[in-house]
């Protein structure tokens, strides 16, 4: 998804939790595109393919997962900052380095080289630090919005006669669909999308 992303991290880490047995590793970075569904709702026969990889599509997503995951986005912008900003100055360093190894003072290198050793090595704690709170909290924001959409996906199948829902995210080259009809990804989103407007502005009780 185009959101705004930490440079210091790695796709979301809790895929698993999108849908049942049938979907149990998460997709590669690289993956196509999911292909425009038409018909989703109608799908006739009782397997189907579902691209998992768009819920989390800034455009064509589930728009509660979208919202949730720019949150935490939000949340460590100051982490974003500080590593930029550590990054920047040790490459200063190297570049000062680099421009007067010929005329500096032996001892004068020795203790830049030893400064921007060291601010490497703090770039690269605070990296390993902030990646793992961001997963930690990402992962607490969307589990519970995994387990809703995998939930909401059982009773979409059981509602349509679909006894069978095959990820295709998971299995690129290997699936090869003739008839987009099978392709629920765009109707599940919709649906999923106007249940979940629909219960924001439903009156509380």
């Amino acid at each position: 998804m185009k959101v705004l992303r930490i440079i210091f991290l790695a796709a979301a880490v809790v895929a698993t939790a999108i849908v049942p047995a049938w979907a149990q590793q998460q997709p590669q970075p690289g993956r196509p595109a999911a292909p425009a569904a038409s018909g989703g709702g109608n799908a006739e026969g009782k397997i189907v393919i579902i691209y998992t990889e768009v819920f989390d599509d800034e455009k064509q997503g589930i728009a509660r997962l979208v919202s949730a995951i720019k949150g935490v986005d939000r949340e460590f912008e100051p982490r974003r900052t500080e590593l930029q900003t550590l990054q920047q100055r040790y490459q200063q360093l190297i570049d000062e380095l680099n421009k007067t190894a010929a005329v500096q003072d032996p001892r004068a290198q020795q203790q830049k080289r030893e400064q921007a050793e060291q601010l490497q090595r703090e770039i690269e704690r605070k990296r390993e630090d902030a990646q793992i709170a961001y997963n930690k909290r990402l992962q607490e924001v969307v589990a519970p919005i995994y387990d809703d959409i995998a939930k909401f996906l059982d009773a979409y199948a059981k509602q349509r006669g679909i006894s069978m829902i095959i990820d295709a995210s998971k299995v690129p080259g290997v699936i090869f669909v003739t008839n987009n009809s099978m392709d629920i990804t765009r109707d599940f989103i919709a649906e999923y999308n106007r249940r979940a407007a629909t219960a924001s502005t439903a009156p509380s009780r």
